[in-house]
């Protein structure tokens, strides 16, 4: 689907258009009723969501109004909506929806709200909560490394390649040193942010 923009109605204390508020609305004032919000986060500029169709469209009345019944709650599926977000002069909100059918490119979403989707056999599904689960592994590893004390020291193949000579599948060794993670060539040393780490890294010495 292509991306909808209206004047925003939330905004958050410092002004700013309260992005999250927003895309809920889409659920439970847009579409009240029929949807219900468990769970939402936003991640960056990307809303995630926990959401349950409370009813099923069963066609139309005689006056051609849409006609709708209730979902028993034994028979509710709760499924992924990724909602990219972008806004405008401070003024404009713009949102483009996805739910997990369409594998969204975007695969950061929280655990909390992973773990109350119903199980599917959609096979894009699966392959974005694979990719969603997989980051998350990778972002608890990273974060380890802030709880790594001064002199703790690592080993890794390098995912990336530096004008100082290393290529990507160099072996890295770094040392923490004043909460930096430091690397040495040809006797000058490097800081390295810890997003260019690899996740795969192994704890030589832990201090």
């Amino acid at each position: 689907m292509g991306w909808t923009s209206y004047e925003a109605t939330y905004f958050k204390k410092n002004g700013d258009i309260d992005r999250k508020a927003e895309c809920d609305a889409y659920f439970m004032r847009d579409n009240a009723g029929h949807y219900k919000v468990l769970k939402s986060s936003m991640k960056g500029t990307v809303y995630y969501a926990a959401v349950t169709t409370l009813t099923k469209y069963i066609g139309k009345d005689e006056n051609g109004k849409n006609m709708y019944e209730s979902i028993p709650e034994d028979k509710q599926e709760v499924w992924a909506a990724v909602f990219l977000t972008r806004t405008e002069e401070g003024r404009y909100f713009h949102y483009k929806d996805q739910d997990e059918t369409a594998g969204p490119y975007e695969d950061h979403c929280p655990k909390c709200i992973l773990d109350i989707l119903s199980d599917t056999d959609h096979e894009l599904a699966l392959d974005w909560k694979k990719r969603c689960r997989k980051n998350i592994q990778k972002s608890n590893k990273l974060s380890k490394l802030d709880r790594l004390k001064n002199g703790s020291v690592i080993r890794f193949p390098s995912i990336l390649s530096f004008t100082n000579g290393i290529n990507v599948g160099d072996e890295m060794t770094l040392t923490k040193i004043n909460r930096k993670w430091i690397y040495e060539k040809y006797g000058t040393r490097y800081s390295l942010k810890k997003t260019y780490i690899n996740p795969s890294y192994e704890i030589l010495v832990e201090a």
